[in-house]
């Protein structure tokens, strides 16, 4: 897998609109105090399978079987267990990023939350198979990541919370670690399977961590 090195840095978390059918989003100032590393892409149907030794995409519709397209159908349980595996594989600290820290992945540190192309409905399905599309098509962000929006939605660490499970009218949370339980998990960014007003690096919406879906992937985070 290739790695990016995400500095430490402070930013405006949320959107306007984390998704058309809500009305209204939060924002919140965020500092994330300690670098990391994330991957440069989504978890591929070849790194997966060369861990896990399973395909759970495989016979599902919307999906095209590709060592280089994203991995789906991916529960957020299992996901828990594909990185204590990397881990032992590696020696390396892996995990899913917190929500903050994808977030801030995803705009550089401060672009706008919808700049730059991306995979949604409208060119997704305009262009047959309508199926996530092969990591690294699109240009990366300035610090070298690749479909942070669209393509397939990424699971994240926190449990799902509106306020992103905030407490206080603090000026500058840091390092928020999420809510401290919930009913689902976050997924985040948005997918080929959503139209190009979803797909943004405020777009957020819950999940059942149990739960596999077509368009729901991740990518990994490393410490260091």
């Amino acid at each position: 897998m290739r790695l990016a090195w995400i500095p430490p840095g402070e930013f405006t978390m949320g959107g306007a609109r984390p998704l058309p059918h809500q009305s209204w989003g939060a924002q919140v100032r965020v500092r994330l105090t300690r670098g990391f590393y994330l991957g440069s892409t989504e978890i591929t149907q070849r790194q997966w399978t060369a861990v896990m030794g399973s395909r759970p995409w495989a016979g599902r519709p919307h999906v095209v079987e590709d060592p280089g397209r994203p991995a789906v159908f991916l529960s957020w349980a299992e996901l828990q267990l594909f990185a204590e595996r990397l881990a032992a594989l590696s020696g390396e600290r892996v995990r899913l990023p917190t929500e903050a820290e994808w977030e801030y992945a995803c705009r550089s540190g401060a672009e706008p939350e919808d700049g730059g192309p991306a995979w949604h409905h409208d060119n997704a399905f305009a262009d047959p198979p309508a199926a996530a599309r092969p990591v690294a098509l699109k240009p990366p962000n300035s610090w070298g990541l690749y479909d942070m929006r669209g393509n397939v939605w990424e699971w994240v660490a926190d449990w799902y919370s509106p306020g992103y499970g905030l407490r206080g009218p603090e000026a500058v949370v840091v390092d928020p670690p999420g809510p401290e339980h919930g009913r689902h998990r976050v997924k985040r960014g948005g997918s080929f399977y959503d139209f190009a007003e979803s797909v943004h690096c405020g777009a957020r919406d819950g999940y059942s961590e149990g739960g596999r879906y077509v368009n729901i992937g991740a990518r990994i985070l490393v410490e260091r």
